[in-house]
């Protein structure tokens, strides 16, 4: 254990309970299985990370509540210094929250879980973990083992835009982020505009002449849920406009949102054509 000033004090203690516990929930559950981290499962990634952190939160609370004097907790709540919150405040939400998430949102899960049957309820959460930062965010999602809808693009979509059009990344933002994408952008009510969400995948595209599309596919709940979260989209499309990009949302069916942007109409018509979004 290293301390900045050469002393352990409680700040170090209560992470080092923390850290600690991350070394018993491998050796339970081995937390590479755990987490099966995938560069294009983002979502799953961030659900099963709040599982692994919000449980080692949960123990480094209990912890201190037992272990440290009155005085020593206002020592650790009060442990982040003014230069530490000043960067965290200058973050855009984008790359701030999802740090905190994994944290604040596992600890309500799995809080809740130990609140309702001790720590054979938490284990029972590691051997069936989330699969969603939806499930995170609806404790009653994740106790009635709502899955993702699945949303995928067509294999060879790189071959069917055409020759020097590649594919460069998929991925799975999430309830989580896009609630923070909309928040970011300025939509109201964001919440309720992306609770309801039932899956969604996004790919980065590029192809010739340094042309660059993004879609964003996402299926809802109900039509209702889709409604709500295409009308949140409006202060985003704003913002890809005035960065000079070609933003259009589409329905292709009453509970599903397409968002696609792209660097130029002519971009746009194509890879709307070859998804089939053209109408």
């Amino acid at each position: 254990v290293v301390a900045k000033d050469g002393v352990i004090g409680p700040v170090e203690k209560y992470t080092y309970a923390h850290e600690y516990d991350h070394a018993l929930q491998d050796q339970a559950f081995v937390l590479k299985d755990v987490i099966d981290e995938a560069a294009d499962q983002s979502d799953r990634t961030m659900a099963r990370a709040s599982l692994v952190e919000g449980e080692a939160t949960l123990l480094m609370t209990l912890w201190a509540q037992r272990h440290l004097t009155p005085a020593e907790l206002s020592q650790v709540a009060n442990s982040v210094t003014p230069a530490q919150q000043a960067v965290l405040d200058r973050m855009p939400p984008i790359l701030k929250d999802p740090l905190t998430f994994p944290y604040l949102g596992g600890l309500n899960v799995t809080a809740g879980a130990w609140a309702q049957g001790g720590y054979d309820a938490v284990d029972e959460l590691f051997r069936d973990p989330p699969d969603s930062t939806e499930q995170i965010l609806h404790p009653d999602k994740l106790a009635a083992d709502e899955p993702p809808v699945a949303v995928a693009f067509p294999d060879d979509l790189a071959e069917r835009l055409g020759e020097g059009w590649t594919v460069s990344l998929e991925d799975t933002l999430g309830e989580f982020q896009l609630e923070v994408i909309l928040r970011d952008a300025g939509a109201a009510a964001t919440g309720d505009a992306a609770a309801g969400w039932g899956g969604d995948r996004v790919a980065l595209i590029e192809g010739p002449g340094d042309e660059v599309a993004v879609v964003l596919d996402t299926a809802w709940d109900s039509e209702g849920d889709a409604d709500q979260f295409a009308a949140a989209l409006a202060p985003t499309v704003a913002e890809l406009e005035a960065m000079g990009r070609t933003p259009q949302v589409l329905r292709p069916a009453p509970d599903r949102v397409v968002l696609l942007s792209a660097e130029s109409p002519d971009t746009m018509g194509r890879v709307a054509n070859v998804l089939g979004l053209a109408g």
